[in-house]
């Protein structure tokens, strides 16, 4: 960086643990996608559809959000209990969201074959 550059500090902050967080990412993913698919299957066999893309989907988020946590997020933040649980917290939120939405618009929206 230039000797003038004010910013560098500031960037060197943001970016550097960027490599981490870009690998705890792709193994938490690559891990809570086999778990995803494996459980969902499983409770496909023996449930409604519905049911096991709910529980299916909860428990891979829940496995998803510990584990980019522990491995990207672990000595970076404050709190690493509170960050786990608004990062659930709001994915729970998004995924209720989705079922609610998907089911109105089913209602709404009557496809034509």
């Amino acid at each position: 960086p230039s000797p003038h550059d004010y910013a560098h500090p500031s960037y060197l902050t943001l970016l550097s643990p960027a490599p981490r967080l870009l690998l705890a990412s792709l193994l938490s993913f690559s891990l809570v996608q086999q778990v995803d698919v494996a459980l969902f299957d499983f409770l496909k066999k023996r449930f409604a559809w519905q049911f096991s893309n709910n529980i299916s989907l909860f428990v891979s988020q829940l496995l998803d959000t510990v584990l980019f946590s522990f491995l990207g997020l672990y000595g970076l933040v404050a709190s690493l209990a509170s960050t786990i649980i608004v990062s659930f917290v709001v994915k729970l939120f998004i995924i209720a969201s989705i079922g609610i939405l998907s089911s109105l618009s089913k209602r709404v929206i009557k496809y034509e074959i």
